[in-house]
């Protein structure tokens, strides 16, 4: 008898960051007002290999959506655009400082197709943030 088939959700990680090769993650924590759930700077340790070691090419300040990574994607960003209340005016001039800011995206699609959707309503709040917004997709 064959087993039955289960549905597996798909799964999310939503980021906001800030990145820049000479990021200081302590300044960037004063001018947003805000704690990052993760924080470096360029050349900072990343992980220890056997043979070798890995380090940060560049400085980074993440905020992570705290949402399970079973919610919808556009439940992740709320979450996130939600948080950053009150900072645009602080990321539009990190943006013109040259800072790269963006909205990170892993999408885990353990269907095989289709993504996420966007609401018109949640696209105008992305866009008032002026950054960019990245979506990398998996298949499981």
């Amino acid at each position: 008898m064959a087993e039955p088939h289960v549905d597996v959700p798909n799964e999310a990680r939503v980021t906001f960051r800030v990145v820049s090769d000479d990021l200081d993650p302590k300044q960037i924590t004063e001018r947003m007002g805000l704690t990052a759930d993760e924080q470096h700077r360029k050349g900072d340790l990343r992980r220890k290999g056997r043979n070798r070691d890995w380090y940060y090419p560049r400085g980074g300040w993440h905020l992570e959506s705290q949402l399970p990574p079973t919610a919808r994607v556009e439940e992740h960003l709320s979450h996130l655009l939600d948080r950053l209340e009150g900072t645009v005016d602080v990321i539009a001039k990190l943006i013109a400082e040259g800072y790269q800011v963006d909205f990170y995206i892993g999408y885990f699609s353990n269907q095989g197709q289709g993504g996420p959707l966007f609401s018109a309503e949640l696209l105008r709040r992305l866009a008032n943030f002026g950054a960019e917004v990245g979506l990398d997709i998996y298949h499981g």
